[in-house]
Parts: structure tokens; sequence; C-alpha cells
């Protein structure tokens, strides 16, 4: 299981706990906390990465892209946004 998955499956617990399920105990609450923390960290990547993607498809689209100037920079951030997201370099 990735950190990601186990935020959401924090997040889910904690949802049912809070939603009345009395089979569980109550959730450590730094736990939820931080699994909070982690996915808003994850959104805003997951943000930052579809505007980078945007930027791509909007220059895609723009008449005789491939001779603009400067196409490699909406590369090179859609690459850093995208390695930002699966835990690489920043």
């Amino acid at each position: 299981m990735t950190d990601i998955q186990k935020t959401i499956q924090t997040l889910r617990d904690f949802n049912l706990w809070r939603k009345g399920d009395d089979a569980m105990e109550q959730p450590d609450p730094w736990g939820i906390g931080e699994a909070i923390d982690e996915a808003i960290e994850a959104m805003e990547k997951l943000g930052r990465l579809t505007d980078a993607a945007q930027a791509v498809v909007d220059r895609w689209e723009t008449p005789f892209w491939k001779e603009v100037e400067h196409t490699g920079v909406y590369i090179a951030a859609l690459r850093k946004a995208v390695e930002e997201v699966k835990g690489g370099p920043q």
C-alpha cells in the first residue's frame, strides 16, 4: 500500500467512525491530522500537475505550436509536476 493509499484509508476509516460506526474505536487525532495534511499536499500537487498539463494542451492547440520558441518550458514544467506527484526530485 502506498503512502497516499494509507492516507485515503485513514480518512475513510475516520469518516466511517465519524458517521457512527460503533464497531470502530476512536481514531488517533494526531494520525487524522497527519492524514489531512498529507491529503492537502497531494491535492495541491495534483492541482499543479493539472495546471501544467493544461498549459501543454493549450500550447498544443496553438497554431504552429512547434514553431513557438518556448514550448519546451511548458514541457519542462509538466515533467516537474509529474515528478513531484510521483515523489521524485522537486
